[in-house]
């Protein structure tokens, strides 16, 4: 069971996932700032055990599962679970995770299985003109010199011509 949390006038968004509570306590209607209550992967197993959701003054957005079905409470289970809180909660905006003004979504398992994907073959890199060969030229230390050399130069050009700048100033 949720208790003592009649402290926290503040309190917007209160996640108690995964806490093995059975009912939702009527301390939570107490809760007169509270706009989000999760509640997902409890053991809340019987429409009863919902009732006090239905007096929290601000609450828009509730859940008791995940919006793919997981993470759920047995009482979602119940064929009347969506409608019996929904008329708890006429002020909700959103009920597991689905606004609860559009059309309940349905989730088939076979959209999360495995894709079948043909991929191309991969395109090489590298020039073609390099090949196997040409590779390890490419990191050797005198290709990787040859390769830096011209940039090597002209940062040691600009760095000389800092200097003589430097030097002038003074």
């Amino acid at each position: 069971a949720i208790e003592n949390v009649e402290a926290l006038q503040c309190l917007q968004v209160m996640d108690l996932s995964s806490n093995q509570i059975r009912t939702v306590d009527p301390c939570v209607s107490k809760l007169a700032s509270l706009e989000t209550l999760h509640l997902r992967d409890n053991k809340v197993a019987k429409l009863e055990d919902l009732q006090a959701v239905g007096n929290i003054p601000k609450l828009q957005y509730l859940s008791f599962r995940a919006v793919d079905g997981t993470a759920k409470n047995p009482v979602c289970d119940d064929p009347r679970y969506r409608e019996f809180t929904l008329g708890k909660c006429p002020k909700l905006i959103a009920l597991d995770s689905q606004r609860t003004k559009l059309p309940e979504l349905q989730f088939d398992p076979a959209d999360f299985a495995e894709p079948n994907l043909t991929l191309p073959e991969p395109e090489s890199w590298l020039p073609d003109a390099l090949g196997a060969e040409g590779f390890g030229e490419i990191f050797s230390a005198a290709g990787i010199e040859s390769t830096l050399r011209p940039h090597v130069d002209e940062f040691e050009k600009a760095m000389e011509e800092c200097r003589k700048a430097l030097s002038d100033n003074e």
